[in-house]
């Protein structure tokens, strides 16, 4: 089966936040993810040709395309349950409105969010999650 991948900043809060709540709520269990600080995160990021350490854009990877900023965060919604999967008709809102609010909490992430010490640690349940 064909995973798509999430890749995110595992010391960002929000980020974290939005990986549990995905996790809780993809009960498909059709993502995968990814610290960009890892060094299996740094690996398959410069493999699709990204800077591996650009950890202001959430990134997914699905059926062969990679996203980022509000289109990864859409494209992940579609893919779950009623009723998140509705946050995708967000998609109607022009991507540079949406990039731009995007990019305002990206880059007050840690201020607004706070910030962990350490990259994330899944328990035993998630670790076949991670890669």
């Amino acid at each position: 089966m064909n995973h798509s991948i999430i890749f995110f900043d595992g010391f960002c809060n929000l980020c974290n936040s939005f990986i549990n709540f995905i996790i809780d709520t993809d009960k498909k269990r059709i993502y995968r993810f990814s610290s960009l600080q890892s060094l299996e995160g740094q690996k398959l990021v410069k493999s699709i040709g990204q800077p591996p350490y650009n950890y202001k854009s959430l990134i997914l990877v699905q059926n062969n395309m990679m996203y980022q900023k509000s289109t990864a965060i859409l494209n992940i919604f579609r893919e779950l349950s009623f009723p998140w999967n509705l946050g995708y008709y967000f998609k109607i809102i022009p991507t540079f409105i949406r990039d731009h609010v995007y990019a305002i909490i990206a880059n007050n992430r840690y201020n607004l969010f706070g910030k962990r010490n350490t990259c994330r640690v899944p328990n035993d349940e998630e670790k076949q999650l991670f890669l």
